[in-house]
C-alpha cells in the first residue's frame, strides 16, 4: 500500500510540474511554484531558505539543493516525507498545511552536516538585501564534488579537520 502511495504522490508531483509548465506558457511569463520537504514524522522542514532554490527545476538542477534533499532523505529513511507546494492544496498528511507554522525548519542543520562531511562548501553570499540583511539573503553554496579534483580534495581535508 505505500508503494502505491508513493506512486501516486510522484504522479501528481508531475502533473502539478506540468500544470506549471502550461501555466508558464499561457501567461507569458515565468511564474514558478516553490515546493518545501515536509517530514511529518519528526513534524519538521526543509524550506531551502537561503538556497537559491525552490521550484521542480531549481531542486532538481542546484548541485547543492540536491545534495540536501538527498542528505536528508537517506538520513530519514521510512519517514513519511513528501515535497509540498506553495501554491496547490496538496498536503498528503493528516491535519492541514497551517500545520507547518509549528515545524521547526532543517535546512540549516542539513546544511552544515554536508559541510561537515565535505559535501557543500559554503562561499557567502551571492545577494543581501540592503534594507534586511539579517533575514533576506541568498547563500553561495557549492557542492565541492563538482569542483575541479585538487579543489575538492582540499575541501575534504579541511572539513575533516
Amino acid at each position: 500500500m505505500e508503494r502505491l502511495t508513493l506512486g501516486l504522490r510522484r504522479t501528481s508531483l508531475c502533473a502539478a510540474a506540468e500544470a506549471e509548465r502550461q501555466a508558464d506558457e499561457s501567461l507569458g511569463a515565468p511564474m514558478s511554484v516553490g515546493y518545501i520537504l515536509v517530514n511529518f514524522s519528526v513534524r519538521e522542514m526543509v524550506s531551502f531558505v537561503h538556497v537559491d532554490a525552490s521550484s521542480l527545476r531549481e531542486l532538481a538542477g542546484s548541485p547543492a539543493a540536491a545534495a540536501i534533499t538527498t542528505w536528508y532523505l537517506l538520513h530519514h529513511l521510512g519517514d513519511q516525507i513528501a515535497f509540498v507546494s506553495d501554491t496547490y492544496d496538496d498536503w498528503p498528511f493528516p491535519g492541514s498545511k497551517a500545520d507547518l507554522a509549528s515545524f521547526p525548519d532543517a535546512t540549516d542543520r542539513t546544511i552544515s552536516d554536508l559541510i561537515l562531511a565535505g559535501i557543500l562548501a559554503d562561499r557567502g553570499r551571492v545577494f543581501v538585501d540592503e534594507d534586511d540583511p539579517e533575514h533576506v539573503y541568498v547563500r553561495d553554496l557549492r557542492n565541492v564534488w563538482f569542483e575541479a579534483p585538487a579543489d575538492a580534495a582540499r575541501m575534504t581535508r579541511r572539513s575533516q579537520e
